[in-house]
């Protein structure tokens, strides 16, 4: 049988998760799997308790997040793990999420799962948020991925190999889709899956497009966007372009700015994640 481990980072923040976070893990319909738990300052006796009725691995980690991350994504390989499921601590997934993941990674590298958007406490802002934008035919590579991004570490899983390995910056901002650009470079395939679902639980409805962006969001999220391309044009200097695309949104003023979040808005209003951060 293969090996699976399911992967998530607890820190203080997120304890109050935890419980929810158990029962996903319990109600899965494929329950053959490990956990592996990155503990990022939490103590160490009560997340062993808590999770005691799994197969736990705990290492003890104060990292970055994007470091810890690839801690869980080195383990995984060096305990020859043949699948590796990413989730986040605060958010649910139905229980046949690993069993779909699985069945989809029989012939794809990763697999990315659709999302409901939800609330604090779960109440449901917006049902399966990627079908507004995408069909299960849609093709994800290295330049579908060049400006937008919709797999995150709550919604993929990956075939554990040596190509997956990626050496993360310390203090890169957006982990997720600099980890998964490369991957693409690299040529690992990606298929959609729309037959699971991950609760995202929004701490910032802006940050995937669901309410209109501020003027001083939207300038800060152009500087995350410009520290993305900025890592990776130091591995490909395709993103050279991208960059400079980007670094040219940071001189608009705040009535252009405005204009252009009203514009963008109007042409898109389900963007993947950074899609609308754009002339």
């Amino acid at each position: 049988m293969s090996k699976v481990l399911a992967f998530t980072v607890v820190y203080p923040q997120a304890e109050k998760y935890i419980g929810d976070f158990i029962k996903c893990l319990s109600q899965q319909t494929f329950s053959y799997f490990d956990v592996l738990i990155v503990n990022d300052r939490c103590n160490q006796e009560d997340i062993s308790e808590a999770f005691s009725a799994f197969n736990t691995h705990l290492i003890n980690s104060n990292e970055s997040p994007s470091k810890n991350r690839q801690i869980g994504i080195e383990y995984a390989f060096n305990n020859n793990y043949d699948y590796l499921v990413f989730c986040d601590i605060d958010d649910w997934f139905l229980p046949n999420r690993f069993e779909t993941s699985l069945y989809y990674l029989k012939n794809a590298d990763i697999v990315v799962n659709n999302l409901n958007i939800v609330g604090e406490h779960r109440e449901r802002l917006c049902d399966r948020y990627f079908s507004f934008s995408i069909d299960t035919s849609i093709v994800i590579d290295s330049n579908y991925l060049k400006d937008k991004n919709l797999l995150g570490l709550s919604n993929t899983a990956i075939k554990v190999q040596e190509k997956a390995l990626v050496e993360f910056p310390k203090d890169i901002s957006i982990g997720d889709w600099y980890y998964y650009s490369i991957c693409a470079e690299r040529g690992l395939t990606i298929v959609y899956c729309d037959d699971a679902l991950t609760d995202y639980r929004q701490h910032d409805n802006n940050l995937i497009g669901i309410d209109d962006f501020s003027v001083s969001l939207f300038r800060k999220l152009i500087k995350l966007k410009i520290e993305h391309y900025s890592f990776m044009n130091v591995l490909y200097p395709s993103y050279m372009l991208l960059l400079g695309e980007a670094r040219s949104l940071e001189s608009l003023t705040d009535d252009e700015l405005s204009a252009l979040i009203k514009k963008n808005k109007n042409a898109n209003a389900h963007p993947l994640w950074w899609e609308n951060i754009k002339k």
